[in-house]
Parts: structure tokens; sequence; C-alpha cells
């Protein structure tokens, strides 16, 4: 990968191109916060249980990505936390998960909202189906104890983690409800935990690796906010990047492509500050898998380290997939990928290695500023061409047998 004006000019033209589009943003905002004044309102029926609703995932850090194709549907990860009243020893997991799904039910009915809630394991799904195809997961939790909170702090220092970010994280730690626990039913100390709020902020540390400061917009009663998807950051941008190759990689075979936590994890650990796009994607892209344990945990979550990310994969279903095996492929195939696009000089070629590899198109404006970039390039330096790499067959077929 040829570090130059003109690859650092494509690198971030290329993140422009996969940046979920600012109308989905907005959309998911109305109804995130819909959802919040929603559950907030007077005649709520968990109102007396003091509800926050909170986004995660891909919407929280920043990372959301365009779909592939036109009828794939957006989502949005949502925590629903109740802050009062429930607690292990006065609900069971169940009767969690009814409280919020009953007034799930009076919000969709209210909204007219055709499809019925879907039941997840550890989520409930709600699905809209107006201009913009979209779904949202909302997680039941409730604050942990504070037995729990302290166990965290006392892992996450032992890992060498800095106190107060150590302190700031463990804070935030919850019990969520899952349907696959033996106990889901019953009253019971032992509860599943999760940390989506302490994984943004770890997340969060990492990205002030390579910036100043970072501005998070304020709070609104009940609802706090999504990411600021209109200040990227280089780590950000290359996560996106990543999950495009991937799912463009892995499209025939959706079922074996590894899941956005573990690149995100991954990118994150690998990054070191680098101040643009295509100097951290080459620092990621060749640097994450040398993130990844040789023991259990082999991609450990930073908020939880006795979580391991990647425990599908020693799954009997995981075995027999070869999930491992078809992360280490794909990882092969977007370096070959990168090193090709990130060292030709011609426009054309690469525009054509974008479209093929990742099913990106170049807008006219992007060609033609491009353009003047690399033809600028040229007159100073003549970067090497790399020989095309493809990994032949697509992900599925390593694994079909003899």
């Amino acid at each position: 990968m040829q570090i130059t004006e003109a690859n650092k000019a494509l690198a971030e033209a290329l993140a422009l191109e996969i940046e979920l589009p600012e109308s989905a943003y907005i959309r998911a905002a109305e109804r995130y916060e819909d959802l919040g004044d929603w559950f907030s309102r007077d005649l709520s029926s968990i109102r007396e249980f003091s509800p926050h609703v909170h986004s995660q995932g891909s919407f929280r850090l920043g990372t959301a990505i365009r779909p592939l194709g036109q009828t794939e549907e957006y989502d949005l990860d949502l925590t629903c936390r109740l802050d009062r009243g429930v607690s292990p020893s006065t609900h069971t997991q169940a009767e969690l998960k009814g409280l919020i799904r009953a007034e799930l039910e009076s919000y969709r009915k209210a909204r007219n909202i055709a499809d019925d809630i879907e039941e997840k394991n550890r989520c409930l799904r709600l699905s809209y189906r107006d201009s913009l195809a979209f779904h949202m997961d909302i997680v039941p939790s409730i604050p942990a104890s504070l037995p729990r909170i302290s166990q965290n702090l006392i892992l996450l220092e032992s890992k060498q983690v800095h106190r107060s970010l150590a302190s700031s994280i463990s804070n935030n730690v919850l019990f969520i409800t899952d349907q696959r626990e033996s106990n889901f039913d019953q009253i019971s100390d032992e509860w599943p935990v999760s940390n989506p709020e302490g994984f943004a902020i770890w997340f969060e540390s990492r990205i002030q690796l390579g910036m100043k400061s970072i501005e998070w917009p304020g709070l609104r009663a009940g609802v706090e906010p999504l990411p600021l998807y209109k200040k990227r950051s280089p780590l950000q941008q290359v996560i996106q990047i990543l999950k495009r190759h991937r799912d463009y990689w892995f499209r025939t075979a959706p079922h074996l492509k590894p899941v956005s936590i573990i690149i995100t994890t991954l990118a994150a650990r690998a990054y070191r500050g680098e101040a643009d796009v295509l100097s951290a994607l080459k620092s990621i892209v060749f640097g994450m898998e040398s993130h990844i344990n040789h023991e259990s945990p082999r991609v450990p979550n930073p908020v939880n380290p006795l979580e391991d990310f990647t425990d599908k994969w020693i799954t009997r279903e995981g075995a027999e997939l070869r999930l491992e095996v078809s992360f280490r492929l794909w990882i092969e195939q977007l370096k070959n990928d990168m090193r090709f696009i990130f060292s030709s000089p011609n426009l054309a070629t690469i525009s054509e290695r974008l479209d093929q590899k990742m099913s990106v198109s170049l807008s006219p404006t992007s060609m033609k500023s491009l353009g003047s970039v690399f033809a600028a390039s040229a007159l100073i330096e003549a970067p090497a061409v790399a020989a095309p790499y493809v990994i032949e067959g697509s992900p599925a077929k390593p694994w079909q047998a003899n």
C-alpha cells in the first residue's frame, strides 16, 4: 500500500461512499427518541421503573454502513434500562422482558406498525415497513449489582486498564435477559451481563488516540444521543471499509461472515492513532490478526475480559463451518485487495476493482476530484502496480466436502 496524497484522497472518498446516508440517521433518531418518549410518558406501564433508552452497536459507535442491496433493512440496536423497582431478587428475567414487551406492544399499536414483535434470545425486534425498511432490536436490562460492578472493575485493573477508564466502563455494567438461560423464568442472582455503553467508552478511548477531543450531543430526558455520525475519525472510517468488504465477500454465504464486534475490537486494538484513513487502514489491515490470542479467550471483550467474542469458533457448529478459517481467508483477501487498490496509479482500474470487490461505485464528483489528485501525484512519483491476486471461488467453497 502506497501512502501518497492521491491514495489518501482515495481512502477518504471510499469511506464517504459507504457512509450511511444522513436521512437514515435522521429517521433512526426520530424513531429512537419517539420510543424513549413513549416509555417515559405519563400513562406508560413502565414509567414507575424509570426507563432509559440507549443506542448501542454501530449507531452508537458511528460505524454503520449502507446495506449492500436496496431491499436490506437498516438496523438500530437499543437497550431499554429500568433504573429502579426491578432487581434479580424481585423479578425474573422473563418478567423484565414481559414488562418491556407489553409497553412495546402498546407502542406498536399506537404507531400502526403492522409487523408483530419478534422475540429473540436477548432482545425484542420491532420492524418498520414504511419508506425505509428498518428494525429496532431492544435489549431489556437493569443496572448490575454493586458486587458485579466491583468484580468487573477489579478484573479490568488486573488487565492494566487505567483506573479512571476501568471505573467508567464498570459503572455501566448491566444485567440483561436471555431466554436460553436455565433460570430465565426463576428468581436468581445469576443474570447474564452486558456492557454496550462501557464498550462505547472504551472505543472512544481508542478513537482519542488520533483526536484531540470528541464532542457528544447533550442528553434529552430519558434518552441518550445517537453517536456523532457527522464527526468521523480514521478508526471509524476504517471499520466501515472493513465491514463493507466483508459484506460483499460473504454475500453468498452470510452465515460464515465474522460478526462486526470481532472486526471492531481487533481494529480498535490495532489502531495506533494514525491521523488519516489510509495510514490507519494499513496499520489495521496488516495488524489486526496479531491481536487474536492463541488460547481462549481468543478475542476477549475489552470491557469484560472473561468473555470471548469468538466463542462460536469452538462450538460444534462453528467447527463444522470452520468459522475461524473463513475469517482468516477473508483477511488474506482483504490484504490483497487493499494492496492492489492502493498501489495502482490508474483510477479507472481502481474504480473497477472497487466495484468488483466491494460493490462500490465512486460518484462522478469523487472521480473528477480524484482524477486531478492522481494526475498531480503522477508528476511527482510513480507508485508500483501490485499484481492482482484473487482467492478463487466464493467463501463457501473451501468448506465443501471433496
